[in-house]
């Protein structure tokens, strides 16, 4: 699978604009952008499991291919918006009076493909609801529109991965 848009919903992206600076609003974001069910880990997570998976699972690797490049381009989406809304996107989030970095041990490392498939759905649908909880929260209209437009997508790989389940059995 070649085509970038194997994974991506066929609607526009809102346009990449906040309103004004809000360094709460760049906080929150940082949940999606980095924390270990965030889009950093998604990347990392699907990149792997395809390179586990190539051989025995072809069509598994391309669904896993083609979704890590959706889950990279929303990274770069949530880290342009948390640096418009004064924000500093690195590689860690915060959880009430600490701090967790982005690491490795974020990753599930599983090797059963019906377990990681299981596990991918329950984190698209864990971000299609930190997505969609985010746009609410967020009364900025342009960020909001694009968390939903991002929601859209992850909605869509539930269904992939749900799909790739569904023909193993």
């Amino acid at each position: 699978m070649n085509d970038s848009n194997c994974a991506k919903v066929a609607l526009p992206y809102p346009d990449l604009k906040v309103s004004e600076r809000n360094c709460m609003y760049a906080q929150l974001l940082m949940q999606d952008f980095s924390a270990s069910k965030g889009e950093d880990t998604a990347i990392h997570q699907y990149l792997y499991q395809a390179w586990t998976l190539r051989e025995s699972y072809p069509e598994i690797y391309n669904t896993l291919m083609c979704i890590s490049k959706v889950e990279m381009y929303h990274l770069n989406v949530l880290g342009n918006l948390i640096t418009m809304l004064g924000g500093n996107p690195k590689y860690m989030c915060y959880h009430q009076n600490y701090t967790v970095v982005w690491n490795g041990n974020m990753v599930n490392y599983n090797h059963n493909v019906k377990q990681i498939l299981l596990y991918d759905i329950a984190l698209e649908q864990y971000a299609f609801d930190s997505y969609t909880a985010h746009a609410k929260a967020i009364k900025d209209e342009n960020v909001s529109a694009m968390l939903s437009r991002l929601a859209l997508d992850e909605h869509l790989h539930m269904e992939m991965f749900q799909n790739c389940l569904e023909k193993l059995s």
